[in-house]
């Protein structure tokens, strides 16, 4: 590994080791205000909180909710879905410049084996990885750019398959703002819809995983 690429993961380190040392400044009271103190450019501002937490190992879940708390089940889905997708994309182009090979050799058994299915199966094993949290969204951003799929396949992969439980938990985080904000609000639609939408993952993915009729 050249010094460039070896600088590059050690202020990558460090940036991690800080945002876990300043984590509690990550509760959605001071994320709120972060936003709405943006006024005009809080969508923005939003979308690069979540691109940071993504890459930092922050959880994406919490910015998620948050999405859907601040801008509504449309405008926070496509938002929260911007940030994943710019964050998810960050994480995978550092892992793959930073010489994937060296970090790969040095990587644990399941990483690895993770890295031969989707080099064997490219888009379908990205595709389901994204449907199934089998490994934490943060690290396997990371993992994903060890291996030999193109970028181009990666991205769209991911966005589509991502966006169900995007969706899903944006659609939590509207009903959990409904449910502080007013006891008339329509909370049930909403919360029908976000485990719509966590079925719909499910079958997608019962039928991606079930064997082939030749194979039975």
């Amino acid at each position: 590994m050249n010094y460039k690429k070896l600088v590059i993961l050690v202020m990558l380190g460090l940036l991690i080791a800080g945002a876990y040392f300043y984590r509690d400044l990550l509760q959605i009271e001071i994320l709120q205000e972060w936003v709405e103190n943006a006024g005009s450019f809080g969508w923005i501002a939003f979308v690069l909180i979540y691109i940071v937490a993504t890459v930092l190992f922050l959880p994406a879940s919490l910015i998620t909710l948050l999405g859907g708390l601040l801008f509504g089940p449309i405008i926070g889905t496509i938002l929260n879905l911007t940030g994943a997708s710019i964050g998810a994309s960050i994480a995978f182009l550092i892992a793959r410049f930073t010489d994937g090979g060296w970090i790969r050799s040095k990587a644990g058994n399941k990483i690895g084996s993770l890295m031969d299915k989707v080099d064997e199966e490219g888009w379908r094993a990205i595709a389901f990885v994204r449907l199934v949290p089998l490994f934490p969204f943060n690290l396997l951003n990371y993992a994903l750019g060890l291996s030999k799929i193109p970028f181009s396949q990666y991205l769209l992969a991911s966005v589509i398959c991502m966006a169900p439980g995007t969706a899903a938990y944006t659609f939590f985080g509207h009903t959990f703002g409904l449910a502080f904000s007013s006891d008339d609000a329509p909370i049930l639609p909403y919360l029908i819809a976000g485990l719509v939408l966590i079925a719909v993952m499910l079958v997608i993915t019962r039928i991606m995983t079930k064997p082939k009729a030749g194979n039975a």
